[in-house]
């Protein structure tokens, strides 16, 4: 499958996923630290996708999985959507076509046993929507994805497992709650400061630009009485602009540190530069959002937000498929 190759948020290129991420063949999985699982299952690589399903489960004893068929882009009309299992009716999808109004894109699917035997045993879904033509979903990756999904929330060997009703079970640990510190009001700047020659030099040293007293922009914003969080363009490409950041304190400037969970290992790795950042000066909040490729439709965003001592991360998108995924459907790794 088309994968984007940026590490999050950091300039280096990807080796893996983050430990709550798996692909399967034409599936992804992706669950947040408390346990919210969401399961993609997109087109064949042969195929643009257009549509693909969506799979959710909550980490209670109780939760229920539910399920769609989402259409990549919504219509100023109303559309008819008839749905096939390898190219006929199916018990485990809506037997009449089913009506979409305007700027929707879901259809929702009864998650049961005949949905399950489905996904266990077909090959392709299709959507045809009238007047277009039909959107391909594969099936293959699905019970993989599903079993790690039953494996990651704790569920293997239990009757509330999808798939994996036998085998060794590891209970699911809730992460232990991070308490957010709440930083003294500041008043913003009213004007730039003057830019230290520490942060040029920086530019200069770490950065690939052809004129950095034009392209750097270094730009301040108040943390506290005391610190000025800096930001300096570092890197420009196609579709994405790298920015490096530094807090200056006493006259001495230091790199700002940004944690994100690691690609390659439990964990979280700090970088000092984000990709296309956007700075907030009244809730001391850093946002950024590395596109995989120009689309938009895949890659990382992060956000984070000053609480007096540090910069903590407080949400973490991620679609490691390049396959039309538009932002508002990515999963938030760090939900509740």
């Amino acid at each position: 499958m088309l994968r984007f190759a940026v590490l999050a948020l950091a300039l280096m290129p990807l080796a893996a996923e983050p430990q709550q991420a798996r692909s399967f063949k034409d599936w992804s999985v992706l669950c947040a630290e408390a346990g919210h699982c969401t399961v993609f299952g997109f087109g064949p690589d042969t195929a643009d996708t257009s549509a693909y399903v969506r799979i959710e489960r909550g980490i209670g004893a109780d939760a229920k999985p539910q399920a769609w068929i989402v259409l990549n882009e919504a219509s100023d009309k109303d559309r008819q959507v008839s749905l096939t299992l390898d190219g006929t009716p199916s018990p485990a999808l809506p037997g009449t076509p089913q009506r979409l109004p305007k700027d929707e894109r879901r259809i929702r699917l009864s998650f049961n046993d005949t949905l399950i035997a489905a996904l266990r045993k077909g090959s392709l879904i299709e959507a045809q929507i009238a007047g277009a033509d039909k959107a391909p979903i594969s099936l293959a990756g699905a019970v993989a994805a599903l079993i790690w999904m039953d494996d990651y929330q704790g569920r293997v060997g239990t009757p509330a497992a999808l798939i994996a009703k036998t085998g060794k079970n590891t209970p699911f640990r809730e992460p232990i709650p991070k308490l957010l510190r709440k930083p003294a009001p500041v008043t913003p700047l009213a004007e730039q400061p003057p830019v230290p020659p520490a942060l040029m030099q920086a530019v200069s040293d770490e950065c690939s630009l052809e004129n950095p007293a034009e392209q750097a922009q270094p730009e301040a914003v108040r943390l506290t009485d005391t610190k000025i969080l800096w930001s300096a363009v570092c890197n420009i490409a196609a579709y994405n602009i790298d920015s490096i950041f530094f807090i200056e304190e006493a006259g001495s400037l230091k790199p700002a540190v940004f944690a994100s969970p690691k690609l390659d290992a439990p964990g979280t790795e700090e970088t000092n530069s984000l990709t296309l950042a956007e700075v907030e000066p009244q809730g001391r909040t850093v946002s950024s959002f590395a596109r995989g490729r120009g689309f938009g439709d895949c890659g990382v965003s992060g956000d984070w937000i000053w609480d007096g001592v540090e910069f903590r991360l407080t949400a973490y998108h991620f679609m490691p498929e390049c396959k039309g995924v538009q932002f508002e459907d990515w999963p938030d790794l760090l939900a509740k």
